[in-house]
């Protein structure tokens, strides 16, 4: 069991030891850790947000798909510990903390997705929050089990991409590029998409609700038990796509 609760925020920890921690899907908020300790202990889904970390150290245990956000670090160590998808963004380290890091292939804002694609590596199992995904290309990178919240993608480009139970909540998408990209068992909800190219991408088991599509072409795309709910669809090309088994609830403009 996790020994935070899952939107535990405003606590101070100081020279503090947890041994066999399991934190999993927990967001850490406006939170201090002060000459603390973590052995043996588990780390997944996690997000540390707007959070100070000062000597602190992590020792046998195991970081997956873990964020630092906002956070400011120092002194930072980590012995004989296993890090995979570990994100930093719009954080404050010192050098060491950078070195530390960067010894267990921990990259920094946006290069970590830079580097994730370069390598092929599918970014899973992560929530990301508050993040501006711009001007980036991203074709053929590999989402699962992925959330994007109150997040921003401009000129982005994802073609040939894979989004495999990738949700975006209340997130904005402009100008981005998913030519011949796949959403599988995703979500688009109270989000905006604009002026941006859908063309032959596969929607499958997908739902889109709340949200607002505009000038974006979805020309022979494929759609296949796709929910359409509460949502609007302006100045969209739908030329010669297919649909199977689709449900149009309370929304305009589709199809």
């Amino acid at each position: 069991r996790s020994f935070l609760h899952p939107a535990a925020t405003n606590i101070n920890f100081s020279s503090c030891l947890f041994t066999k921690a399991n934190l999993t899907k927990t967001k850490v908020a406006n939170t201090f850790f002060n000459f603390t300790k973590f052995e043996d202990s588990y780390f997944k889904t996690v997000t540390f947000s707007n959070t100070n970390l000062n000597n602190v150290t992590f020792s046998n245990s195991t970081l997956t798909s873990v964020i630092f956000t906002n956070c400011n670090i120092t002194n930072l160590s980590i012995n004989n510990s296993n890090l995979t998808q570990v994100f930093v963004f719009n954080s404050t380290l010192d050098q060491h903390s950078k070195n530390i890091l960067s010894d267990n292939n921990v990259t920094f804002d946006l290069n970590t997705f830079k580097l994730a694609n370069k390598k092929n590596v599918t970014i899973k199992d992560t929530v990301f929050e508050n993040i501006n995904l711009g001007h980036l290309n991203l074709s053929t990178q590999k989402f699962s089990s992925t959330d994007f919240i109150f997040s921003k993608f401009s000129k982005t480009i994802f073609r040939f991409s894979h989004f495999s139970n990738t949700n975006f909540y209340f997130s904005n998408l402009s100008n981005i590029n998913t030519f011949k990209s796949v959403f599988k068992n995703s979500i688009f909800n109270y989000s905006t998409i604009s002026d941006s190219d859908f063309s032959e991408v596969k929607l499958i088991n997908s739902h889109i609700k709340n949200s607002n599509i505009s000038n974006v072409t979805f020309k022979n795309s494929k759609w296949l038990n796709v929910k359409i709910e509460n949502s609007t669809c302006k100045n969209c090309n739908f030329n010669s796509i297919s649909t199977s088994n689709i449900k149009v609830i309370n929304s305009k403009g589709f199809f």
